[in-house]
């Protein structure tokens, strides 16, 4: 591309500069090697897209104050690596508080009716009940198939607190439906 330098190093000193054309050089240049490996540690095309573009939006965010101490590169193959792990930890943390949910409600529905209808209208009275803003992510999650990303987009929120909504609203329903209605099933079939 003319008048861009040839360098990764030149090309993030002009990004920090507020280039535009830089930041796409390096984007055009380094997007289909970090995608590659972030997909092959995460076996998730739709994680590795959202760890490669929250690496790209994060270096534009932060451009004017972050300081890459080695190459350009070797900062954004770090970020996936950091990021990979974040997504397995959240991932994770995500699965033990579904199976924690399972374990409860397998527990607390023993000798319950075992009407389908009346479990739908006891989570409904249950998700209406739901402070404001953990009642819209839950709704966005589990009726929209939102993701936390489109989620905090939607909100005007971070992806982070549309997580933090949604756990809370987990917990907060289990509470509530502590008589023994089977949300687990509905949380799965939804997921």
């Amino acid at each position: 591309m003319s008048g861009l330098p040839s360098t990764d190093e030149e090309l993030w000193e002009r990004v920090q500069l507020g280039h535009v054309e830089a930041f796409n050089e390096l984007f055009r240049r380094h997007w289909p090697t970090l995608y590659r490996t972030a997909l092959a540690r995460t076996d998730s095309q739709q994680a590795a897209f959202d760890i490669v573009q929250d690496i790209f939006i994060q270096l534009w965010l932060q451009r004017e104050t972050l300081h890459i101490k080695e190459s350009a590169i070797q900062y954004m193959q770090g970020a996936v690596r950091n990021q990979v792990f974040n997504y397995y930890r959240n991932t994770r943390r995500e699965n033990e508080q579904l199976k924690a949910l399972s374990r409860f409600l397998e527990n607390t529905h023993e000798g319950r009716p075992d009407d389908p209808d009346a479990r739908e209208v006891a989570l409904a009275k249950a998700v209406d009940g739901l402070p404001g803003r953990i009642k819209d992510v839950y709704i966005l999650r589990i009726h929209h198939a939102y993701s936390f990303r489109d989620i905090g987009a939607a909100l005007n929120i971070k992806p982070q607190t549309a997580k933090n909504a949604y756990s809370r609203a987990v917990t907060l329903l289990r509470d509530r439906l502590a008589e023994g209605v089977i949300l687990i099933i509905l949380l799965i079939r939804h997921r």
